[in-house]
């Protein structure tokens, strides 16, 4: 095994469990693991790399997603209930951790069952643990305090979801390179208000003994309690715990690393639980180097009463931040808009707690002044007003779409925020580039919100896929995309010029895309000599986009070809790879597509794709996603099968892995691979795809939506080349009745599924 790739407990020798009882003192035996080669799932056994309280951990290969990953898997255990209940632990661990999407935490990838044992398939880190990165070679304070911020940060973020972990330590805590810590074995996480509790358990069970050890895991009836080192007062009293035991557990082990000492005194657990408890510090050793202040706010941190310690771990990481011989100048950008607001308290510097609770604050811009109540009440009249069948349960499906990504939004624009105001990881440049990004993606929202509240038929259908394609947020913290973004007008009067035309711009092209062509040419007409006049080159290349996209709705594909060339040229000659990537991605569908030159369009996609890689932009993968799809119907179209299944199957396993089983990109990338191998011949599974397509197109877009008929469509065919004509007919005959029911009597679809039901009578 490679050293220095090690994932989650590496601390073999000090598992043995703290029950007090016979089989505490029995010898353990231990599981050597599976075999090299042994599958687990679909993943493939590279080495057991380590063992923690509740779980053997091996190397694995992912061939599905051709990555290596850590899968832990459950131990066996003596009794059947007490194996169900380890189950049950290690199932609530993997979907806790999957809750958690955050660089500072071990992301969870799959979870199920093998052979009777649960297993959980994580984040391969490469690196080692906090404690094997503490014990490496002498680390200077500051950069055992950067590190043990970024834990910290992991930590808020799971307490943000209403997580705690009841186990922070230094072995829970993968580094990587950078470094970068990422904290991981969420093995006693649970919900703040699940009520899964120890109430019923037998207070002398709990009890650690004076023969067991600091460092190993407290148990009762298998199910682990804690880490006596790290326990707060309230776990060695069994009481409640919450967010604040976490932040105790948390100072232990900053003070451990910082002082070269545990703050409080004991040789056992037992002598260890009265210090605890007691508020009992023990005295600093003389080597130690220890400033007052970071004492001060460690101490504070492991109170004996909750109340008495920060209020959160956010406070927590901003007093440790607050190091006054590194302040800088401070700036807030506030939910009114962009602009840079100074807050001073002591002078010209803001505290960092007070810095925490306007970024929190910040975040909350998008609920309060676009997705609001009455945002939500206009865009569900407006659907329901079309007065078509289904447009009260489209919007019902619309909402929680809009919900995740309002939720998605607010992390980014807090995290972006916290990256100048309370870590000072950014330049005020940077703060003011992602915060412009997030700007212009909460004015995407309003854009399609307002569309959407003067629906048609149209609007109304595809509510949902415009909802679950609104671009990630996450890409406006990403310091590689933002290092593409033009810097903001220093004039105010040019800033609100250029942000006017932009919000603009933004209602043209969701005109478009809802197929109101007159209202977005119109709204271009009356923007081109603003726009000109503004001499701005990221205006211009987008007006030039949005003029392809218009020239696109009205089926003019000559214009729109030459309106998207000038784009990319554009963007090219600016510097702007994002631009550049997204009229190549256009021009590689239109020409393939429209304009019959598959050829063409394949040239177009390679240059799409040269320029993704350039952009570091999608933390979620879907602009590539988006590429492969273009590239495998292109292959389709040429007959070419091989490669085109090779990227459907590509562009599947990434919607499914970055978007979630339930998202409609998984159900269009199902029936493309359906498609394709039914034209293989491989008939038997292409059907098996194709109803997953159709069921998920029904359970995501509803019963009675067009896309449901073209999923219906592809199924039937399917069906009837393997010479399953009854089963072929009710598809088609349900088929055709559901597209005479939500298209017009002229609809091309309507005819082609006509054609489709004739052809099996």
């Amino acid at each position: 095994m490679n050293g220095d790739a090690v994932s989650l407990d590496e601390t073999l020798g000090g598992d043995e469990t703290l029950e007090g009882n016979e089989s505490a003192r029995a010898p353990r035996r231990r599981s050597s693991g599976l075999e090299r080669g042994s599958m687990i799932g679909r993943y493939v056994v590279l080495e057991r790399i380590g063992r923690g309280g509740m779980g053997i951990v091996h190397a694995a290969y992912d061939p599905t997603l051709d990555r290596k990953v850590a899968v832990k898997v459950l131990l066996a255990r003596a009794s059947t209930q007490a194996a169900e209940a380890g189950s049950q632990r290690l199932l609530r661990e993997a979907q806790a951790m999957a809750q958690l999407r955050h660089p500072n935490v071990v992301g969870v990838h799959d979870v199920g069952v093998h052979e009777g044992h649960v297993f959980v398939a994580m984040e391969f880190v490469e690196g080692g643990t906090l404690r094997a990165w503490l014990d490496a070679q002498p680390r200077a304070q500051p950069e055992i305090l950067d590190v043990f911020v970024q834990a910290g940060r992991g930590l808020a973020a799971a307490h943000a979801k209403g997580l705690v972990h009841r186990d922070f330590k230094p072995e829970n805590v993968m580094v990587g390179e950078g470094p970068r810590a990422q904290v991981m074995d969420f093995g006693l996480v649970r919900a703040l208000d699940s009520g899964d509790d120890l109430a019923s358990a037998d207070v002398d069970d709990l009890i650690p003994t004076a023969s067991s050890s600091l460092r190993s895991q407290l148990t009762h009836a298998g199910q682990l309690l804690g880490t006596p080192s790290y326990m707060a007062p309230e776990q060695f009293a069994q009481d409640e715990v919450d967010a604040r035991t976490d932040q105790f557990s948390f100072c232990v082990a900053l003070w451990e690393a910082l002082f070269d000492a545990h703050p409080f005194g004991g040789d056992s657990p037992m002598e260890l639980a009265i210090q605890v408890t007691s508020g009992l510090f023990a005295p600093l050793p003389s080597s130690a180097v220890a400033s007052a202040r970071l004492r001060r706010v460690l101490e504070r941190g492991m109170s004996v009463e909750r109340h008495d310690r920060w209020p959160s771990m956010d406070a927590l990481l901003a007093a440790l931040m607050d190091d006054p011989s590194r302040r800088r100048r401070r700036w807030l950008l506030a939910g009114a808009g962009i602009a840079v607001v100074g807050l001073a308290v002591g002078g010209e510097r803001l505290h960092h707690a007070a810095a925490v609770r306007e970024c929190t604050r910040a975040g909350a811009a998008l609920v309060e002044r676009t997705w609001t109540d009455d945002a939500r009440a206009r865009v569900r009249e407006g659907m329901v007003a079309t007065g078509l069948v289904r447009a009260a349960e489209s919007y019902d499906r619309f909402e929680p779409w809009i919900d995740r990504y309002a939720a998605r939004w607010q992390e980014a624009r807090t995290q972006a925020c916290m990256n100048v105001e309370v870590e000072a990881r950014w330049s005020d440049e940077q703060g003011a580039a992602a915060i412009d990004c997030l700007e212009q993606d909460r004015e995407e929202l309003g854009a399609l919100l307002d569309v959407l509240a003067d629906a048609d038929d149209g609007s109304v259908d595809d509510a949902v896929l415009q909802a679950a394609g609104l671009p990630a947020p996450s890409r406006c913290v990403d310091e590689r995309y933002l290092v593409h973004r033009p810097p903001s007008p220093a004039d105010p009067q040019q800033q609100a010029e250029q942000d006017d035309l932009r919000q603009r711009l933004v209602r043209a092209a969701r005109l478009a895309g809802a197929g109101r062509v007159s209202e977005a040419q119109a709204v271009l007409d009356e923007l081109r000599s603003r726009v000109d006049a503004a001499g701005s080159a990221p205006l211009l290349i987008r007006y030039t986009h949005v003029e392809a996209l218009v020239a696109f709705a009205a089926s003019r594909w000559d214009a729109a070809r030459e309106r998207f060339r000038a784009a990319f040229v554009l963007a090219l000659e600016h510097d702007r790879p994002a631009e550049a990537g997204d009229a190549a991605q256009a021009l590689a569908g239109l020409t393939g597509n429209e304009l019959s030159n598959p050829e063409e369009g394949l040239w177009w996609a390679d240059v799409a794709q040269s320029l993704a890689r350039r952009i570091g932009e999608d933390a979620e993968g879907m602009r590539i996603h988006g590429i492969l799809r273009v590239q495998s119907g292109l292959h389709q179209l040429r007959g070419e099968f091989e490669p085109a299944r090779a990227l459907a199957e590509q562009a599947l396993a990434m919607s499914e892995a970055m978007l979630g089983p339930d998202h409609p990109r998984v159900a269009a990338d199902l029936r493309r691979l359906a498609s394709i191998m039914g034209q293989q011949g491989e008939l038997t599974a292409a059907e098996a795809l194709a109803r997953r397509s159709v069921a998920l197109r029904e359970a995501t877009l509803g019963l009675e939506h067009p896309h449901v008929v073209l999923a219906l469509d592809e199924l039937g065919k399917i069906l009837y080349g393997q010479g399953k004509i009854d089963e072929a007919l009710e598809t088609f005959e349900r088929s055709v009745a559901l597209a005479e029911r939500i298209f017009p009597a002229d609809h091309p679809r309507l005819g082609q599924v006509r054609i489709n039901l004739g052809s099996v009578l």
